[in-house]
């Protein structure tokens, strides 16, 4: 149990960064609200991210993400694709 805490850590972490970038976000004037919505919605994505980068944990699961993506991707949409390499 322990193991999933950790791991979803940075992630907790990331979503309350993004809150907090969001609600600041609504301090200021914007043109439109299309615009406050496009804006927050890209910094909200990059807190998030950048928060998650600085934990290990965060990282370690990112590059696992990205490697199951390059794996299964191929086979989902069809398309031959080269077998995963395994990390000794």
């Amino acid at each position: 149990m322990s193991d999933l805490c950790l791991t979803a850590a940075p992630f907790a972490a990331g979503s309350a960064a993004a809150f907090g970038v969001v609600n600041l976000v609504q301090l200021f004037a914007f043109s439109s609200d299309f615009m406050l919505l496009a804006v927050s919605a890209l910094l909200a994505y990059a807190a998030s991210w950048c928060t998650v980068c600085l934990f290990e944990r965060g990282r370690a699961t990112l590059r696992d993400s990205l490697r199951l993506i390059r794996a299964e991707l191929p086979r989902l949409l069809g398309r031959p694709g080269k077998p995963p390499q395994q990390r000794a």
